[in-house]
């Protein structure tokens, strides 16, 4: 079995999930439900497209937004490359989102605190390990094996996860999606220049 935690597995089309598009689903209705402004239009960035861009997909119903999809690899015309483990600065963009992109990033604090400066809004996705793991060392290595197994580099609770994002923006929605055995901490953070 091939190591996951190298991000050239994000290179082949088989890395990715159709059922992603639900979970861009909820994102959206979150900025949806709390953000977004009747008549205007915004533009979207998708980090980590891959070969579906399922946030593209489920943003085709707003006609007036824009979305550019960004990732490791070039799957179409529309797709820009980039690597987020070595980019200096970002796009702007008035919303920024990273959906099951997180987890495979070096140094998740510092890249959201970089794309916030170039964004009004970030839309965030988070596979969270189980606040309920970190008391039984047994569960905590179970949990943590089985993200090492899929490729994750780091290994958040819901409530670190609030702690870094409360630096970077206020969290104007949450919830959770869940997936098979998966929990993801879905948010919604607002730059803190944009309450001034």
């Amino acid at each position: 079995m091939p190591n996951k935690t190298y991000t050239t597995r994000w290179l082949e089309e088989d890395g990715y999930r159709s059922n992603w598009l639900v979970r861009n689903e909820k994102l959206l209705e979150l900025f949806d439900l709390k953000e977004r402004k009747p008549n205007q239009s915004y533009h979207f960035i998708e980090y980590g497209c891959g070969p579906n861009s399922p946030f593209s997909q489920v943003s085709r119903k707003n006609t007036n937004d824009i979305v550019h999809q960004y990732d490791l690899k070039s799957w179409n015309n529309e797709t820009r490359i980039i690597d987020l483990n070595n980019v200096e600065a970002f796009p702007t963009a008035n919303v920024s989102v990273f959906s099951g992109v997180l987890e495979y990033l070096n140094d998740v604090e510092s890249i959201l605190f970089r794309a916030m400066l170039a964004s009004d809004y970030l839309l965030l996705s988070y596979h969270f390990v189980p606040q309920l793991t970190l008391n039984d060392d047994s569960l905590y290595l179970k949990q943590v094996h089985s993200r090492v197994s899929d490729g994750a580099r780091n290994h958040y609770c819901p409530k670190e996860i609030i702690s870094i994002t409360s630096k970077i923006g206020v969290i104007s929605a949450i919830d959770i999606w869940v997936l098979g055995k998966t929990n993801h901490l879905l948010l919604l953070l607002r730059n803190f220049k944009l309450d001034k």
